[in-house]
């Protein structure tokens, strides 16, 4: 028997949400859900605002589903939403209060989505592992540009390939190779002062 790939996997879930199966959504949900927290997480830099923003993301990707048309991957489409609404968080942060972008009350077809987020299984942000190697980076990190921590996360945390970033981000793909450059040249710089600073204490 064939194993079914991620992107056929996918297909199907999303034809049978778009059937009215809501425990299909739900599976499309977890089966995603660790990533995109990741990439939040990395792009603002706070665990509990990044599942928030995924929260956001899926009730998103929940009422826009009807209009997937399957002309690309939904992972690409899920990506490009998800780098969307960090980057508009990120833009309006200071401007606006604390509350989610989404009105979550404006429908009862997504009243079922509060039962995906409010399940007793640990959180995304409750699993993500908070070692100090990693605060050290994210805040470094979060010292890039938006454009610049966007190729990161993609590329070196979520593995993805510079065609895929590109076509997620929806720019050539020597945009993506300037950017992902630049940003690991400023990483590198950024960093040395830490890495230099343990070589010391390992000494």
């Amino acid at each position: 028997m064939q194993i079914p790939n991620r992107e056929d996997a996918d297909k199907e879930l999303v034809d049978r949400s778009l059937a009215g199966d809501r425990t299909a959504f739900r599976e499309l949900v977890l089966s995603h859900e660790r990533a995109v927290f990741g990439t939040i997480a990395t792009m603002v830099n706070d665990p509990l605002e990044a599942d928030d923003i995924a929260q956001e993301v899926f009730i998103k990707v929940h009422r826009s589903l009807k209009n997937f048309r399957g002309q690309s991957r939904f992972s690409v489409w899920l990506y490009r939403i998800t780098i969307n609404q960090c980057l508009d968080r990120i833009k309006h942060r200071k401007r606006r209060p604390e509350s989610s972008s989404l009105d979550l009350h404006s429908s009862q077809e997504d009243d079922h989505l509060y039962n995906i987020f409010e399940d007793p299984s640990p959180s995304a942000a409750d699993v993500y592992e908070d070692t100090q190697l990693q605060t050290v980076v994210r805040g470094v990190l979060a010292e890039l540009s938006p454009e610049h921590r966007t190729v990161v996360a993609l590329k070196d945390l979520e593995g993805r390939s510079q065609e895929e970033i590109a076509e997620i981000l929806e720019c050539p793909i020597g945009t993506v190779k300037s950017r992902l450059t630049r940003a690991r040249e400023a990483l590198k710089d950024r960093l040395r002062p830490f890495y230099e600073a343990w070589r010391r204490e390992e000494a």
